[in-house]
């Protein structure tokens, strides 16, 4: 048997996500939508609250407090804090529809 040469697969250029990180400097609540970018970069002068989508299954996002003072992540209805990221802290919040979770 002869090896011909044919790959068996080819590998695909790298993937371009445009809008994929959102580096942002907040003043004031940043509301999130499930449309936001997966990574938000969020710097703060004073403590900032970051407001989570409503409930579905499957969201997540990458959030760091990327400023000088702490950003609190809280549910849609500014009620439950879901993670408090000191600057340089990063959480991962992740959905299943049903709560949200942090790691």
């Amino acid at each position: 048997m002869a090896f011909l040469g044919d790959s068996f697969f080819q590998i695909p250029r790298p993937i371009l996500r445009e809008g994929f990180l959102n580096v942002e400097v907040i003043a004031g609540t940043k509301t999130l939508t499930a449309s936001s970018s997966p990574y938000q970069s969020l710097s703060a002068a004073a403590p900032q609250t970051c407001l989570l989508p409503e409930l579905k299954d499957g969201i997540r996002y990458k959030i760091i407090s990327a400023g000088a003072a702490n950003v609190v992540v809280k549910t849609s209805d500014n009620v439950t804090t879901i993670a408090t990221l000191t600057p340089g802290d990063v959480a991962d919040c992740i959905c299943n529809g049903t709560i949200w979770v942090s790691f």
